[in-house]
């Protein structure tokens, strides 16, 4: 796409692997899944009762207003951003905006309020209740508490919303190419998506695991992840005249939704024309690719579509020099927050030329053929494609590249 470049050049992250891209890198090496009990979760019943949640002690990072009155998903915001902004380093908070992807927001507080309203009458409802079940809630509550003082955006487009937050950057940016943004998404586990993904049979039907193997032969469903994951972005100029290292320029983006929801045919040709739309946007041609970050999550079926997408997408490239792995099997599936993660992932296959692996990875799937990188791996990598497909039918994509100078 014609205009200034658009980089990556500070990070803010926490997940279940950790506070911090350093801490990431040395989780994603070990090629243990940091898996833990729910216990935040009434998971009642139901088989699954393991995910990867954030093990912190946010008491050590947050003070006792924050953690009383708001919810966890914007605990982790207001903790990822605190470490994007040092990251970045002195920066005048009046010009940096903030660009949040969302898929349940404030729902913990609309689900409180629902309860105390039912339970002790309208009359008893503070007006201080209202503001943290908005939709918006954590992003303009992560803003405020760190005094960012530019736009504030929260997209709400499904499982895709934190790549479409990075993609609105990114045209932004574009048009824009003196101001800063930071973008991303967090997201926690709470009951409702726990709920949402079991009843939908898209949560693993038991508490083992080692079954989350996504693109295997033996996927049988997901375990969820949380936590939160920002970058600052710039322009390649505004970042090159501050003597700024570029951690990656973000070089394509596309976002497409088809009207055929869940059915395969429509899923397929959602995903291909995503990925070529992606590559339209970015100027390359499949070869150009190194590597895809799948949006594989351990569907039977959707794993499937998205592996005959990308075959279809890059053809005999698919089978020979481009390398393919599933970075939820890392962290989970985060819902808007996988993508904002996968592009952590990304920005260590380009700075450390280190390939992470898909975890649980043990039988090779019949019905497709790609190379999946099983182990971690050290790789040469220049060009990273970041696939964000919901099965629902919104389909995003980002192309990352190498970092330069502006």
């Amino acid at each position: 796409m014609k205009g200034p470049g658009v980089a990556i050049t500070a990070t803010g992250v926490v997940s279940a692997c950790g506070l911090g891209i350093q801490e990431h890198w040395e989780s994603f090496q070990t090629g243990i899944p940091p898996v833990s009990e729910l216990t935040h979760v009434k998971t009642g019943s139901f088989p699954c009762k393991t995910g990867f949640t954030v093990r912190l002690d946010l008491t050590k990072y947050l003070n006792r207003k924050i953690l009383r009155y708001q919810d966890r998903i914007t605990h982790f915001g207001i903790l990822a951003l605190e470490n994007c902004l040092k990251d970045y380093g002195p920066v005048n908070k009046d010009e940096v905006g903030l660009i949040i992807g969302s898929l349940l927001g404030g729902v913990c507080s609309q689900s409180k309020l629902n309860n105390e309203l039912l339970q002790y009458g309208p009359q008893y409802i503070t007006p201080f209740s209202f503001p943290n079940t908005l939709i918006n809630s954590p992003t303009f509550e992560t803003g405020m508490t760190h005094e960012l003082r530019n736009l504030y955006y929260c997209l709400a487009t499904g499982c895709s919303a934190g790549a479409d937050a990075l993609g609105f950057g990114f045209y932004y940016l574009k048009s824009h190419p003196d101001e800063i943004l930071v973008a991303g998404s967090m997201e926690d586990i709470n009951l409702y998506n726990y709920l949402g993904f079991t009843q939908h049979h898209m949560m693993l039907p038991t508490n083992d695991a080692a079954l989350f193997c996504p693109l295997d032969r033996r996927r049988d469903g997901c375990l969820l992840g949380e936590g939160a994951a920002l970058f600052a972005m710039e322009s390649c100029e505004h970042a090159g005249a501050r003597g700024a290292p570029i951690l990656a320029e973000m070089a394509g983006y596309s976002s497409l939704s088809n009207l055929g929801s869940h059915k395969e045919e429509y899923l397929f040709a959602g995903m291909k024309d995503a990925m070529s739309l992606a590559l339209r946007s970015a100027e390359l041609v499949s070869a150009d690719i190194d590597l895809v970050l799948a949006s594989a999550n351990g569907s039977p079926s959707s794993d499937l579509v998205e592996a005959k997408a990308i075959s279809e997408v890059f053809g005999s490239h698919s089978k020979e020099n481009l390398w393919v792995t599933a970075p939820k099997s890392l962290y989970g599936e985060c819902m808007s927050l996988s993508a904002p993660l996968a592009v952590l992932t990304a920005i260590l296959a380009l700075n450390k030329n280190f390939l992470a692996p898909t975890l649980n990875y043990r039988e090779a799937d019949p019905q497709f053929r790609l190379n999946i990188v099983t182990k971690p791996l050290q790789q040469v990598v220049r060009t990273v494609m970041i696939n964000s497909f919901s099965c629902y039918g919104h389909q995003s994509v980002i192309i990352l590249q190498k970092g330069r100078r502006g």
